[in-house]
């Protein structure tokens, strides 16, 4: 297995989308190029407010408005829904769906206090949202037919990431909650019961009935045509912030996009090769991600910073846009 191998083109590719280094370009062994934003390029000056971002000894969650968790309509690249968090008293969390292109945002559900949760957008226009007690629900976009589907569930957004929907639109997979018989579970938009599988965390499901998945620092695929379950990438952790916390597949169903605190991936899932496409800073770290349905970009909540005092520093949750290889980042949410 080789790890963060690439290799580096001077002047041939350097024009290829490489905004803050246009002279350099990174190529993996199959000659796909990608450009890499080192820790200390532009994005990582940037700031929502004054005085300029250098942490202090205390970090806390900026009392306003957080955007997290963005799922992209599989069938409108234009549109995305998330959780609006509001952390002014009382705290209270909205389901919302944004149009990037008309910038509109519509108010699904409104709760009183914080939801830790996950959102997934499925191709039959079914939402799904999970909160971290691991009850899971489904919704049009529209906020129609509002239902629940499981009641004990394992996945929340502190260890499954799901759940996620087949393809079609028309399955759902899960984790059961049971200790002692753990299976990932396939259920239709009723809630019955099509199949069981070994169970993967952090699933994504492509159109080969194949899910890639991270548990930790182990990357693995489950098949679920056969229910073999193969792990193809690992590294030993520095710290906790080195454990994935989202990953999904690329359209090519080969490559699959990752991040971590430490950063933005993309991993060969047949050779385990691993290119890191963004680093994290200081005042940027990288939480959860969505890829359009076409390859052309992914969206990422990314936990932004700035200093308020000699020792303190807040954070807030953002949605930004970019484009498949990471470059020409741009924030979607807060639209200030």
């Amino acid at each position: 297995m080789r790890m963060y191998s690439y290799i580096i083109l001077f002047g041939l590719f350097g024009a290829a989308n490489c905004k803050h280094q246009p002279e350099l370009a990174l190529a993996d062994t199959s000659g796909t190029t990608f450009c890499l934003e080192i820790a200390g390029d532009s994005l990582c000056e940037y700031q929502w407010g004054s005085p300029p971002p250098a942490y202090g000894n205390e970090i806390l969650p900026e009392p306003t408005i957080h955007y997290s968790c963005p799922s992209v309509n599989p069938n409108n690249p234009d549109q995305l829904v998330c959780f609006k968090q509001n952390f002014n008293w009382p705290p209270e969390s909205s389901i919302i769906t944004y149009d990037m292109g008309t910038k509109i945002e519509n108010v699904l559900f409104t709760f009183s206090g914080l939801i830790h949760g996950n959102l997934s957008w499925g191709k039959k226009n079914w939402i799904a949202f999970t909160t971290g007690q691991g009850i899971i629900r489904i919704f049009k976009s529209d906020g129609s037919g509002n239902h629940q589907i499981v009641e004990h569930s394992d996945m929340n957004f502190f260890s499954g990431t799901g759940p996620e929907w087949s393809p079609s639109g028309d399955h759902l997979y899960y984790h059961t909650v049971y200790v002692n018989t753990p299976n990932g579970v396939i259920c239709d938009t009723s809630g019955v019961v099509f199949s069981y599988s070994p169970i993967i965390n952090r699933p994504d499901w492509n159109k080969n009935n194949i899910l890639v998945g991270a548990d930790g620092w182990l990357l693995s695929t489950l098949d679920l045509n056969t229910n073999e379950k193969i792990d193809f990438a690992q590294w030993y952790p520095v710290n906790e912030a080195d454990a994935v916390s989202f990953i999904e597949w690329l359209p090519n169903n080969h490559h699959a996009i990752f991040c971590k605190d430490k950063g933005l991936f993309r991993v060969d899932t047949k050779t385990g090769e691993i290119l890191q496409l963004k680093e994290n800073c200081i005042t940027k770290k990288y939480k959860a991600l969505s890829v359009s349905n076409e390859g052309n970009f992914i969206l990422c909540e990314k936990i932004v910073g700035k200093q308020t005092g000699p020792n303190t520093a807040v954070e807030r949750s953002e949605i930004w846009k970019m484009d498949i290889n990471g470059c020409n980042e741009v924030r979607v949410l807060p639209k200030e």
